[in-house]
């Protein structure tokens, strides 16, 4: 399950059941530290790519994806 923080008075989690999220992050560090400190993990929902973001974008407009 994925949860996504609103800025909303309350603060309350908002769960999103079907949806897929790809994270481009240029620097292979900043995945890392992510990874051992805060214990993100990818799944067949949420995947990352170590790149640059808009070289990503521009990829995925080439190819139609």
């Amino acid at each position: 399950m994925c949860s996504v923080w609103t800025r909303q008075k309350t603060n309350k989690k908002v769960y999103i059941e079907q949806v897929e999220i790809d994270v481009v992050e240029i620097d292979e560090a900043v995945v890392s530290v992510a990874t051992d400190w805060f214990n993100f993990t990818t799944d067949d929902r949420l995947r990352i790519s170590v790149a640059d973001g808009l070289e990503y974008i521009q990829q995925l407009d080439r190819t139609g994806n």
